[in-house]
């Protein structure tokens, strides 16, 4: 009974937050926002259909972890190097002087003690890297001037948050009767022992066992290997005293570097999502709404004072370190909400006696204020910045806000085909980069120079990591229409506008592929017949450059109207003189040919076997009309008309000189 009790509420939650988020996402709001919202609204402070879901708490745990572990899978040497400025300069100021500023604050004015006035520090120099990341991707902005800036401060207050745990859990000891020296020293015994296992299990055990698991192409496989490797590695700091979502944090730097980390940010990036639409809908059951309306004077107040305190702090920093008006002034706008982040830290504190009941209230209220406000600020915070100074920031902001293309190729597939074209492209000087799931294939061709990506390009993660916001030609090389259609459904969700090269197997797949005037369809078996009548056309004589008109009519025709190419011939090749033609005997002559060197007029064809000569096909010329001074040469294709035997006499002449006689009188009006 309590199981269905459960299952009921859980229905309920999940019901009312996709139904909320659903008309958030209508009014383009952030479906966040929605689950924070359902939460306030069914929760036991709302309408009450939800008294409380236990195993919320868990799940929201759980997308606490998948989120620490995606960050520390963005965590890598090579993006700190390009974020340097923005990472420790901005963001490590912000922090250290958001929570001296809010601390000073609390403890001079409100007359708390220095912990707590420490933690509140704490609580608000920390921003929503959910909603902020969110609001760049859709508005394709994170490689701009000021999506830079907020990147890398986002992920310094997502690393501080780690430090500041371990800070908080030492507090909770302090208050506990035990001796905190013994308690220290067992935690970094055991800190000891965690840390060396973990180096060793990071150079030699994850890779290795990652590499055996990739090699054998399984996804599922794949995604259970690193599923195992995050709440592993979680539940081991766990049981070492910390917490579960730093040992999350250090299971995604474990691969952050590697091969592997990009697919499997892609594999729990949905997990990710939607675990952390259950927590922010469970932040909002925690919401009393009495509360709020009572003292809705007090939660706005305190709003504007964080509003005040983060949005001068983040624009005059940014202005310290050089950044212009308009960047300092977009950041310092997107950064003033609080984090998901802190809702952890609240709950830290409250268990460890750092605030009371009222405090927490004051703390959610204040919080899903902000956050409901971000998307406004965010989308307001260019106007307000053009307003400010037209002339210099106006042609400033047009130029930053869009990066540069980049004009690359993106290859799907790097089986024969994709690597022939890989080459063709370095040979032209074009820049790619290659996505493909072979991992044996990604090493071997890593070796050899290749931009390879190992992953699944079907999943919007990889194809982003490719720089498809960037890129100026997608193609697609991969084996099997199913494949083809995933990775070409995910391009489009991510850009609508990108041209696709895709290759197909059959005609039937085109349907399935969907029409789209940016993708272009490669049917292997029509362009096998192609190539097959083009080859065929040849050997009857047909110039190259009606044969190259023909395919390229023939591609585009059976491309617009996925028709056959048999119904394409009867409209192009149903002529009378190709009718004619089809009927000609063809002889080619070869180096040793008797009829070489000489002129139709010398061998007077026509006299001696009785056959006619219509067209010579000469490869630098095409098909000719023969004229009787014409001298023949090696590789021409003669077409005559004649009976068997004539065109059997003939053909010996040509090529042997048989029944050849010089003396015999030219009584032929025309040539050969």
């Amino acid at each position: 009974m309590h199981g269905s009790s459960f299952l009921l509420e859980l229905l309920i939650l999940i019901g009312s937050a996709t139904l909320v988020a659903t008309v958030f996402h209508a009014l383009r709001l952030p479906t966040i926002i929605g689950f924070i919202v359902a939460g306030m609204i069914i929760g036991p402070f709302g309408i009450g259909w939800v008294s409380s879901v236990p195993g919320a708490e868990a799940l929201s745990e759980i997308g606490i972890i998948f989120l620490m572990f995606t960050i520390g899978l963005e965590f890598s040497l090579s993006q700190l190097k390009d974020l340097r400025r923005h990472f420790l300069g901005l963001g490590g100021s912000q922090v250290l002087i958001t929570l001296t500023l809010t601390a000073l604050l609390c403890h001079s004015v409100l007359d708390l003690p220095w912990m707590k006035s420490f933690f509140i520090g704490c609580l608000l120099s920390l921003s929503s890297t959910a909603i902020i990341m969110k609001l760049l991707q859709d508005s394709r902005e994170s490689a701009s001037p000021h999506g830079n800036a907020i990147v890398g401060v986002l992920l310094f207050q997502d690393l501080a948050v780690i430090p500041m745990m371990m800070l908080l859990s030492l507090v909770g000891t302090i208050h506990h009767p035990d001796s905190t020296t013994e308690w220290n020293v067992q935690l970094l015994l055991k800190l000891l022992g965690a840390g060396i296992f973990l180096f060793f299990a990071g150079h030699y055990l994850i890779p290795k066992a990652l590499h055996r698991v990739a090699k054998t192409s399984s996804r599922e496989l794949f995604f259970f290997a690193v599923l195992l490797l995050c709440l592993g590695v979680s539940y081991l700091m766990e049981r070492v005293g910390l917490s579960l979502s730093f040992g999350a944090f250090l299971a995604g730097l474990l691969i952050a570097e590697s091969p592997y980390g990009r697919q499997a940010m892609s594999d729990i990036l949905p997990l990710r999502d939607n675990f952390l639409g259950l927590f922010f809908a469970s932040v909002g059951m925690l919401v009393n709404n009495r509360f709020v309306i009572t003292h809705l004077g007090t939660v706005i107040s305190w709003v504007l004072a964080l509003a005040l305190i983060k949005i001068g702090v983040v624009y005059l920093l940014a202005r310290f370190w050089r950044y212009t008006h308009s960047v300092a002034l977009i950041v310092s706008l997107s950064l003033f909400q609080i984090g998901e982040f802190s809702f952890i830290l609240a709950k830290m504190g409250h268990d460890y006696g750092l605030m009371g009941d009222e405090g927490l209230q004051y703390f959610f209220a204040v919080t899903v204020f902000t956050l409901i406000l971000s998307p406004f600020l965010f989308k307001w915070a260019p106007l307000w910045a053009l307003s400010r100074s037209a002339r210099d920031t106006g042609t400033e902001h047009k130029t930053q806000n869009l990066p540069e293309e980049s004009g690359h190729a993106i290859i799907v597939g790097f089986g024969v085909a994709g690597q022939n074209l890989g080459h063709a492209f370095k040979a032209l000087g074009i820049p790619y980069k290659v996505i493909d799931q072979n991992y044996n294939n990604v090493l071997k061709q890593k070796k050899n120079g290749e931009d390879m990506l190992y992953g699944d390009a079907s999943r919007a993660e990889i194809l982003e990591h490719a720089g498809l916001h960037d890129a100026r030609l997608l193609v697609i090389a991969v084996s099997g229409a199913a494949m083809t259609k995933a990775v070409l459904d995910a391009a489009h969700r991510i850009r609508l506008d990108i041209p696709v090269i895709a290759r197909v197997l059959y005609s039937r797949d085109v349907e399935v592929m969907g029409t789209s005037p940016q993708t272009t369809l490669v049917v292997a078996e029509n362009e096998t017949t192609i190539e097959l009548l083009a080859r065929s056309l040849i050997s009857f004589g047909v110039a190259e450059e009606e044969i190259y008109n023909f395919m390229a009519d023939a591609r585009r025709r059976m491309h617009n109207t996925h028709s056959g190419l048999s119904d394409f011939l009867r409209t192009s090749l149903d002529h009378s003189t190709w009718q004619m033609l089809s009927s000609l005997h063809s002889v080619q002559l070869k180096s040793d040919s008797f009829a070489v060197g000489r002129s139709l007029d010398q061998l007077m064809l026509r006299t001696q076997t009785g056959a006619t000569v219509v067209t010579v096909y000469r490869g630098s010329e095409g098909s000719v009309l023969p004229q009787p001074d014409m001298n023949l040469a090696a590789g021409d294709i003669l077409h005559m008309a004649g009976d068997r035997d004539s065109l059997r006499k003939a053909s010996q002449l040509l090529l042997k000189g048989e029944g050849f006689d010089a003396d015999s009188p030219d009584s032929s009006a025309v040539p050969g």
